[in-house]
């Protein structure tokens, strides 16, 4: 169980402030900056202080994130040309530019993964890599075959515009 000053500290980091400085806020007393850092360094390693802290940061999240589902409705509403924006008690509507509707519609495709890369087959069925390169005797090994793609020996002549494949 933690104190009441480590109870503060773990909400202070959580929150967002340095160590050192949650640990002066907590209500330690140090001399100086310097030995507020190394005691805020010891005080992270103690059992149970960085366990709290994710506690504590996962509620805030939990209380104040948006879900994905929330996320995905509000750029709806701005790519469809309706957001309301709210001011100190009043509600009014403005339509958003052509380019943040723009903007709306591409993070909502790539929070759904629109955007990712298609798998195509490009596998050739039927030929293996020997077939390229024999004379219609089977006269070429793969080896040569290989030499001939790089050019380093002479093999069967191809003719203007013909395929390796013809």
């Amino acid at each position: 169980m933690l104190s009441e000053r480590d109870q503060i500290f773990c909400e202070k980091c959580a929150a967002g402030l340095m160590a050192y400085e949650a640990y002066l806020e907590a209500g330690f007393k140090c001399t100086s900056n310097e030995s507020a850092q190394a005691a805020a360094s010891r005080k992270m390693k103690e059992p149970g202080i960085k366990e709290e802290i994710r506690k504590i940061r996962e509620r805030l999240c939990d209380e104040n994130c948006l879900t994905l589902q929330e996320k995905r409705l509000r750029l709806a509403e701005i790519a469809r040309g309706k957001a309301l924006f709210s001011g100190e008690g009043f509600l009014f509507e403005v339509p958003p530019s052509h380019s943040e509707r723009m903007k709306a519609i591409d993070l909502d495709n790539k929070m759904t993964g629109d955007y990712a890369p298609e798998k195509r087959d490009v596998s050739v069925q039927g030929i293996f890599f020997e077939d390229l390169f024999e004379d219609g005797q089977g006269g070429h090994t793969i080896s040569e075959g290989s030499e001939l793609l790089e050019g380093k020996t002479e093999g069967p002549a191809l003719e203007a515009g013909a395929s390796i494949l013809d």
